[in-house]
């Protein structure tokens, strides 16, 4: 399951607009329907907002944003979670992004910023973020990472001295979660700033290295402007890592090998 959290935060001409969205945050994982979780700006959100509590979405995470991002029901533009290189995976090229009505020349006066997980397609430079309407991005153009290392597909992939596998049925790492035979690509570093590599970033969490470029951006950006800047953080995804010495008391390391005990 995903969720999505929309902010509007008015201006004197259009409102600046920031949508979340959450891969596998299950329904009852949130502060205001669990006491057992710790969500307070999420909850906050909510209790000065508005709440779609019959909204639905995909059961997986590419058709879910594909669908977000155009405007379009799955069904209809995307129902594969496939890896985004392959040439018609993601969204294709002959639908638009809403991201393309907003921003550009063309556009309604916007600046637009992706961040995070994109997982829409990037068989060429125009899938890609800034090929769809973003003026900036830094994120992982596939569908899961290893949250320190960047690689993609993470610890869900065994390679030698890194532990055992997510898999459990797959000593060898030559399936993806959702069966498809993996390839070699599967242990490149995908972290990306627009089309160029991302670098100095490896050994940092993955949370934080979005939470700075959205300081960032938001630091950066004429407040006089509109701003549409889609968020898509990896922190329930797998492969499954926390920032422990930050959480201690509220997880638990697990065993199985994980790097520095990291994944629980």
């Amino acid at each position: 399951m995903m969720s999505g959290l929309l902010l509007a935060v008015p201006t004197a001409s259009q409102p600046h607009l920031i949508f979340m969205l959450s891969d596998d945050h299950g329904f009852n994982d949130i502060g205001f329907r669990n006491s057992n979780m710790s969500t307070p700006h999420m909850d906050e959100s909510i209790a000065n907002g508005v709440l779609l509590n019959r909204h639905y979405v995909f059961k997986f995470c590419s058709p879910s944003r594909s669908s977000a991002m155009s405007g379009r029901l799955p069904i209809h533009v995307n129902q594969e979670n496939s890896a985004t290189e392959q040439p018609r995976a993601g969204v294709e090229l002959n639908f638009t992004m809403f991201p393309e009505k907003l921003c550009g020349s063309r556009g309604l006066g916007y600046k637009c910023a992706q961040v995070g997980k994109w997982h829409c397609g990037q068989a060429s430079p125009a899938h890609v973020p800034t090929g769809r309407g973003f003026d900036s991005s830094l994120g992982f153009f596939n569908f899961g990472e290893d949250h320190y290392t960047h690689m993609r597909g993470g610890e869900a992939i065994q390679r030698p001295g890194m532990g055992s596998s997510v898999l459990g049925s797959d000593p060898m790492g030559t399936l993806d979660p959702m069966g498809a035979p993996q390839k070699a690509c599967a242990s490149a570093i995908d972290l990306w700033r627009s089309t160029e590599p991302a670098t100095g970033n490896d050994g940092v969490y993955g949370g934080s290295v979005y939470s700075a470029e959205i300081q960032r951006v938001l630091g950066s950006h004429d407040p006089t402007s509109p701003l549409f800047m889609f968020i898509a953080f990896q922190n329930n995804h797998a492969p499954l890592q926390v920032r422990v010495r930050e959480h201690r008391g509220m997880v638990t390391s697990a065993g199985g090998g994980g790097r520095r005990g990291e994944r629980w």
